[in-house]
């Protein structure tokens, strides 16, 4: 602390404040500043020099150099301040956690993309959605305009969800992680109709039914060599049908076909 002795003098802030008339002013030195007060002599003069610390930011906060934070960041009103703008971007963010209270937008012209760089050959990545109990957990795509569809893309792999539709491109196929492990529907939820070329079945597979039903075809049911296929199981336990109903070709009327004590029986059903 330098001390200035003089006749009294009138010591005024600058800005609003009192006047105090004193023959002594004490010189403080405040947080980050520096005084020195050395006697001049020859010009009867005290100097006092005041050396400031390193400078202060200012509130456009324009002037920062390197910068270390050591306590939370946080606005002062929820939900008005931005972090960057439309048109000025933070170059990188090294985050641990990012939690979201609404949408995560990318630019018009950008994609979002997520690069895991060497975690992904390492250790692979999980994308985990956690809700809440009594939540879902929603990945959500509503249609914009057109038909605007959402991609789940891997190599060759495609699977499109549009509108209404789910569609793959599989060129190695779609397939249960399990060998004869997984149903395609359940008892309860049966699909509408099925297209399909080819129905390849293994060697004990059946087509069934939880209730009885018709198995209707359009086209002649051959066998896939001649000479060589049975209707019916021919191994033990036998299982048979029961009988045939064929149409005559002559007359037009339908006749039921069986077996009664060993002889094959035709009876007319119209």
């Amino acid at each position: 602390m330098g001390i200035i002795k003089s006749t009294k003098s009138i010591i005024r802030k600058n800005s609003a404040g009192s006047d105090f008339t004193r023959r002594r002013i004490n010189l403080i030195e405040g947080t980050g500043i520096t005084l020195t007060v050395t006697d001049d002599a020859p010009n009867n003069e005290v100097n006092v020099t005041i050396a400031g610390g390193a400078s202060g930011a200012n509130t456009a906060l324009s002037n920062l150099a390197a910068v270390a934070i050591n306590t939370s960041l946080i606005s002062d009103t929820d939900s008005t301040d931005d972090l960057g703008s439309v048109t000025k971007f933070w170059a990188n963010a090294y985050i641990d956690k990012v939690f979201f209270n609404s949408y995560l937008y990318a630019t018009p012209s950008e994609s979002l993309v997520l690069d895991l760089g060497s975690n992904f050959a390492s250790g692979g990545f999980t994308l985990n959605l956690i809700a809440g109990s009594g939540y879902n957990a929603t990945i959500s795509y509503p249609t914009i305009s057109g038909s605007s569809n959402f991609l789940l893309v891997r190599g060759n792999g495609k699977i499109t969800i549009g509108n209404g539709f789910l569609e793959f491109a599989a060129p190695n196929g779609v397939y249960p992680d399990g060998d004869s492990t997984t149903n395609l529907g359940i008892t309860s939820r049966y699909w509408l109709a099925t297209y399909t070329d080819k129905l390849f079945l293994n060697a004990t597979a059946t087509i069934d039914g939880a209730a009885a039903g018709h198995l209707k075809f359009v086209g002649d049911l051959v066998p896939n060599t001649d000479d060589t296929e049975w209707v019916g199981q021919l191994e033990t336990p036998f299982k048979a049908i029961k009988g045939l109903i064929i149409k005559d070709t002559t007359d037009g009327k339908h006749y039921k076909i069986t077996v009664v004590s060993g002889a094959l029986t035709t009876t007319a059903l119209d």
